[in-house]
């Protein structure tokens, strides 16, 4: 549903430490599954009360975290929205995509139907 990846570059260290090896990529794991749990929250609560009737606080409760967790994952309320605003885009854009390979119907109705003259005023 929505990326659960886009955690490196927002305030996340992404650089491997020397000699850190796995423990790093556990600790980046960690990371991206918090990330995916905030989403997915947050998904939920504008789903169910609407972009501008979701709070921060009601993305908190609805996932079980504190805020310093959120932000922690996202450098702030504004990367978490536009995270989220980034995933809707991207599933329409991918609709769309889809649509265009498809191309047009077989059958159309509308060409199918006479053009009727608009009369000029």
């Amino acid at each position: 549903m929505l990326d659960r990846g886009a955690g490196r570059g927002l305030g996340v260290a992404t650089r491997e430490p020397e000699g850190a090896g796995a423990l790093f990529e556990a600790f980046l794991e960690l990371i991206d599954a918090r990330r995916g749990k905030i989403l997915d929250g947050a998904a939920r609560c504008c789903a169910r009360d609407g972009f501008h009737g979701t709070l921060m606080q009601d993305t908190l409760s609805e996932v079980g975290l504190s805020a310093g967790a959120v932000h922690r994952c996202f450098g702030g309320t504004g990367d978490l929205i536009a995270v989220i605003a980034g995933e809707v885009v991207g599933g329409v854009r991918e609709a769309f995509e889809r649509a265009a390979q498809l191309g047009p119907p077989a059958h159309s109705r509308r060409a199918d139907r006479p053009r009727e003259a608009h009369p000029v005023r």
